[in-house]
């Protein structure tokens, strides 16, 4: 592997035009990018499917990511054209792929290391661990290009090809996350040549890419590289963003694959993975019910806490007591949730009954096993769990049981993690509740009203549905729009989503989080600080006195 000394990148030409392509060279090699235009119809410069790492094939499989393959060419970067392996049908025109990591940067300013210094958002997409990429006709960067920032989104492996592990480290652990850690590195590396400033890089997500970024949060790798976080709809200590069991579900995959496969060596079972295609390995379910809860039960292929000893590793301490013990790094962060986010749990009524009446057949199933809570206690806290949503079953209170799937795996560890990391950083938190043309349309449950999982991303990334769709948007809408990138993009500048009184906002000025006032920032038509989400004091206090050590999550 070629080897590039440090002093070559300050020699390094800045950019040159050939035949209207933009140039830049990078230490691997030299890139093309291209323009496209902003919402206000100004240009910027996008480069687009980057190579940050080497591709993840073959020997490389299973491993963590390496530095990328130099390239000889001028590489054309004015498309997207791979996705990371994925079962979808949300990708017919391009290559689904083991060869997938690659990251995309777009700047409002024509890329130099010589004049320019912009703030830096870090785009990590969500989508469970196992679907969604950062191609731009999902993250579309056009609204945020004029707000006078740089804007990278990546590529990272999914499911089973980037979760799968042992806990000997045969397998690697965490491997999508370690390459979200790659690219971050790589951007602070070359992201002065594209007019960003690597000392002011925020990293960004919603689900999973939340989830994820709280786990490189607590990781000591990570420690200087970013200015800031901003983490929505999700936490490295929700209960779907953490597997304990690696061993059980990789060998149960082996076998899945090759029924005569009997060994228990971890070695045997790296070399049975590298004889089936991506393609196979992707396509097998894996599922039982070790995790005999409601609340994401299929969710296997997600990051877990490995051994201490492997130097490589991520993430070696119990994630709720890292945090609560100030175990992080103490850098400013942004949270938020939506107003009804167990909306995203629901696909059709009589599957939500069904679930429901499992729980009230076994009240224990409510709170998550991985709580550690004494067998006979589980019965009697169960009981005063639900007693927060409803004085009935939850099957006869449908509404009820969808807030508890929003608050299980999005709200409260969002909010307790914003909470618990207010004590050693500032930190601010939002609810989303604004209900526009352009946001997600969710099954109506009665008793429910309010935004669902994402929905404020609509603000920022322009959907599909929206550019193919609205040719009208409503003012309000287009007013909304103005006021959540204006929050965000004021938190990757300052790291104050309201640094100063704006007219925009309302005047209201965004006051950080603490535990002994709770207060937050409401998004609706009008802007406002409330105090005390529902729930979260009552369900805090149930949790703090049944759970029992190591603390993982909440």
């Amino acid at each position: 592997m070629l080897v590039f000394p440090s002093f070559i990148v300050f020699i390094i030409l800045c950019t040159e035009n050939i035949e209207g392509s933009t140039i830049v060279e990078l230490p691997h090699g030299k890139i093309a990018g291209h323009i496209l235009k902003s919402a206000k119809n100004k240009n910027f410069y996008a480069f687009q499917e980057i190579p940050y790492a080497a591709p993840p094939v073959g020997p490389n499989r299973f491993k963590e990511p390496e530095e990328p393959i130099p390239w000889e060419h001028v590489l054309d970067t004015s498309k997207n054209t791979k996705v990371c392996m994925q079962v979808s049908t949300d990708y017919p025109n391009l290559n689904i792929t083991e060869d997938c990591l690659y990251l995309n940067v777009y700047t409002p300013v024509k890329p130099t290391m010589c004049n320019h210094s912009l703030p830096v958002l870090l785009w990590i997409h969500g989508g469970q661990f196992k679907f969604e990429s950062g191609i731009i006709d999902q993250y579309d960067p056009r609204y945020l290009m004029d707000y006078d920032i740089v804007v990278v989104t990546i590529n990272y492996r999914l499911g089973v090809l980037g979760f799968l592990s042992t806990s000997d480290g045969t397998i690697p652990a965490n491997l999508g996350i370690k390459d979200q850690l790659k690219a971050i590195k790589w951007v602070s590396q070359n992201i002065h040549l594209f007019g960003g400033d690597n000392n002011k890089i925020t990293a960004m997500g919603t689900s999973a890419g939340a989830m994820a970024i709280g786990y490189i949060n607590l990781s000591e790798q990570a420690k200087g590289l970013l200015k800031g976080v901003i983490l929505t709809s999700g936490s490295s200590i929700s209960p779907c963003s953490y597997q304990d069991k690696p061993d059980h579900f990789a060998f149960k995959l082996g076998k899945a694959l090759d029924v005569s496969f009997n060994s228990n060596n971890t070695k045997d079972l790296l070399e049975l993975l590298h004889k089936y295609s991506a393609e196979e390995i992707i396509s097998e379910t894996v599922f039982d019910d070790i995790y005999n809860n409601t609340v994401g039960p299929n969710i296997i292929w997600i990051p877990t806490v490995e051994n201490e000893k492997d130097e490589n590793a991520l993430v070696t301490k119990p994630m709720l007591e890292s945090i609560s013990n100030g175990n992080f790094d103490r850098i400013p962060m942004m949270f938020g949730v939506d107003s009804a986010e167990g909306l995203s749990f629901v696909n059709d009524i009589k599957s939500l009954e069904n679930k429901a009446k499992k729980i009230d057949n076994n009240i224990s199933l409510l709170l998550n096993p991985r709580l550690y809570i004494p067998p006979e206690e589980l019965t009697l806290a169960g009981e005063k769990y639900r007693t927060v949503y409803t004085q009935s079953k939850f099957q006869d209170d449908i509404a009820a049981f969808v807030k508890y799937m929003g608050d299980e795996c999005f709200v409260l560890p969002t909010l307790h993690h914003a909470v618990l990391a207010s004590a050693y950083t500032p930190a601010y938190f939002y609810q989303f509740s604004y209900e526009g043309l352009i946001g997600e349309q969710h099954v109506h449950i009665s008793g429910i009203s309010g935004t669902g999982h994402g929905d404020e991303l609509k603000y920022i990334f322009p959907s599909k549905q929206e550019k193919l769709a609205y040719k009208n948007i409503p003012k309000e809408d287009q007013l909304m729009r103005q006021r959540v990138l204006l929050l965000f993009t004021n938190f990757v500048k300052y790291q104050n989503p309201t640094p100063c009184v704006d007219n925009l906002l309302q005047g209201v000025v965004w006051p950080q989080i603490k535990e002994n006032s709770l207060q937050y920032l409401n998004v609706n038509s009008t802007i406002e600080i409330r105090q005390n989400l529902d729930r979260y004091l009552q369900l805090r206090s149930i949790y703090e006195k049944y759970s029992r050590k190591p603390y993982f999550i909440i």
